[in-house]
């Protein structure tokens, strides 16, 4: 009997218009989205080339010791999957003081926003008129008839409509591999191939999420407009309402200081009390009229520097601090909805997430300390063999280590994911029990 059911519910929707409208729709926003966003990741990754080029370039030509910390840029070869899930982008992953204090996520046309915005929404149609539009029709009385539980027949329409669903979603997800492997500018590793199927399965789960959203208020509403009207009231809640004012209410419950009052706070110390400082160390010594050389270092003018340093520094830290708290508090605060989780899991296994931001901060960190160490070796051998050399003069750094970014293992982006794909599971288990529920206690008689 649940069999035949399932058959049935499968069989209606593929049957009808909605279905045809939903299969063309996925197959028009996936091809589309991979057309569009190869186009903008071959233009990064010839952008990325010819910066690497020039910035080789200008060392091999101009490498003086008191011009190489401007000459060095940490560069991020764009990762294939940005392609599909765009995630933090190269500028974000370098942000620092004067960046929003919300690291968000760039909403571009990619799988990301077709699977969070469109699919959610497809699922929300299919499903929102299940039960009462069979209780409009009068069947359903019929079928409880049938010594049914109502919790089979309330699984079987789930199940069968997420068969439908995923039948749209699976085709669209092929054809994109497709796209994807025809493509000659773009290489997938084995890595990237399984991250995308994973993707692929949290987004099954997510949608399941709505799919149930719309049979909880198909069995609280007798009228299918009514259950469509409630189902799209919560859908824009999820999807629009509660990641974007998560922020702001984090905002609220931990305020800390703006980026402009820190900076006004950084220049008052940095400059107007260092000089007041300086100059008060100083005056004493130029009283006495003593030789500016030695004003300066009777006046231990490097000790107030770094002293002064240390506290801006500290504020910084402070500030970042702060900053990572609020953070943490708006991410938790958003994952009230279904959405975000399945944001924050598909950057993280796209390699484009805050864990690669991390990573991508900790490779920087040990390249830089390891490019310092070969630059001072190579500018003590150039001084045994010329005394006469200068930070001004041009030093062969021919040989230099070059920075190469390697992404986290799938291993440790899965393990990063894992909590998002529960919380999804849990939307999943909540929402069934709350249309179990309230199927249970229905009065399925016409008035």
């Amino acid at each position: 009997m649940l069999r035949l059911i399932i058959t049935k519910e499968i069989r209606e929707s593929v049957l009808s218009l909605r279905f045809f409208l939903g299969l063309l729709l996925g197959i028009v926003l996936f091809a589309s989205s991979v057309f569009l966003l190869s186009e903008d990741y071959r233009q990064r990754l010839h952008d990325y080339q010819t910066r690497v080029r020039f910035e080789d370039e200008a060392l091999d030509k101009a490498a003086h010791l008191n011009r190489l910390e401007g000459m060095i840029r940490f560069r991020q070869r764009p990762l294939p999957l940005s392609m599909l899930f765009h995630g933090l982008t190269a500028e974000e992953q370098t942000e620092h003081l004067r960046s929003n204090p919300f690291p968000r996520l760039n909403l571009k046309y990619d799988l990301f926003f077709i699977i969070s915005f469109v699919m959610s929404f497809m699922a929300v149609t299919f499903s929102y008129d299940r039960v009462s539009g069979e209780i409009e029709k009068g069947t359903l009385p019929l079928v409880l008839s049938n010594a049914l539980p109502r919790q089979r027949l309330l699984i079987s329409k789930w199940l069968g409509t997420f068969v439908v669903i995923s039948a749209i979603f699976l085709t669209s997800i092929l054809l994109v591999c497709a796209l994807v492997y025809l493509d000659p500018q773009v290489s997938f590793a084995t890595d990237d191939w399984l991250a995308l199927a994973l993707i692929s399965i949290a987004a099954m789960i997510y949608y399941s999420c709505f799919i149930l959203v719309g049979l909880l208020f198909s069995t609280l509403a007798r009228k299918s407009s009514t259950s469509f009207l409630l189902a799209l009231f919560l859908w824009i809640m999820f999807i629009v309402v509660t990641p974007n004012i998560s922020p702001y209410v984090s905002a609220m419950v931990y305020r800390i200081p703006s980026i402009s009052e820190i900076e006004d706070r950084i220049y008052q110390i940095s400059v107007v009390e260092r000089e007041r400082a300086i100059r008060e160390a100083m005056r004493p010594y130029l009283l006495q009229g003593l030789p500016e050389k030695e004003v300066l270092e009777r006046a231990e003018i490097w000790r107030i520097n770094k002293e002064f340093s240390e506290r801006v520094d500290e504020i910084r830290l402070d500030f970042d601090r702060k900053r990572a708290t609020q953070v943490r508090i708006a991410r938790a605060l958003s994952c009230l909805s279904p959405l975000p989780p399945l944001a924050y899991l598909s950057i993280e296994l796209a390699g484009t997430g805050f864990a690669d931001k991390d990573h991508y901060e900790a490779m920087r960190l040990q390249f830089s300390e390891r490019f310092r160490t070969y630059v001072q070796a190579e500018y003590e051998e150039a001084l045994q063999k010329n005394p006469q050399f200068s930070i001004n003069d041009y030093l062969d750094l021919s040989d230099r280590p070059r920075f190469s970014y390697i992404p986290l293992p799938l291993r440790d982006r899965l393990k990063v994911s894992l909590p998002h794909i529960a919380l999804l599971l849990i939307f999943n288990a909540a929402f069934f029990s709350l249309a179990a529920f309230s199927f249970a206690h229905l009065d399925v008689r016409q008035r």
